[in-house]
């Protein structure tokens, strides 16, 4: 376990690596981290269609089926507000998968070192995790999202609701 890792990302890391597992057929000799993202990786250069079910399957496996269910009526009515919900569950639910984040402000979270681009790779961010998670946000829970990775910095900045729109 890495210090940066605790008991709760290591479990959340092996359910990640199962659900990729179940969904692609890839798996990894890696352990961990290092597995999960060797994962990513053989997803990421896999053919765009192919690519689009494995990570709309893999997204859907991670949130249950009742969260998404709930989310869609709140994000038609209320979307700043879900988005408010989700800027603060992201930096607890999340830091697993890309590492610490803060919040920047009531709809914006910042990820200043993305564990994710930085193990994982630039293609791994961009065909993996930018677009596919922005579309995921947008349309299975119903509130708008923008991911900005900065390729050279390594970092993320991540916009929910009318804000991720409105720019």
């Amino acid at each position: 376990m890495s210090e940066r890792e605790n008991l709760l990302d290591r479990l959340l890391v092996a359910r990640f690596r199962r659900i990729c597992r179940r969904n692609s057929g890839f798996g990894s000799g890696q352990p961990g981290y290092a597995g999960a993202m060797d994962q990513v990786r053989q997803i990421a250069e896999t053919g765009e269609e192919r690519r689009r079910s494995i990570i709309d399957a893999d997204l859907r496996d991670l949130f249950s089926r009742p969260v998404l269910a709930l989310s869609r009526p709140i994000a038609r009515r209320w979307p700043d507000r879900l988005a408010r919900v989700v800027v603060l569950v992201m930096p607890v639910g999340f830091r697993w998968l890309v590492g610490p984040m803060a919040v920047r402000d009531a709809t914006t979270v910042e990820i200043p070192r993305c564990r994710f681009l930085a193990e994982g790779g630039e293609q791994a961010c961009l065909r993996v995790c930018r677009t596919p998670t922005a579309r995921f946000f947008t349309e299975q829970v119903g509130l708008p999202t923008e991911l900005r990775p900065d390729l050279t910095a390594g970092s993320c900045t991540i916009r929910f609701g009318t804000s991720a729109v409105n720019r």
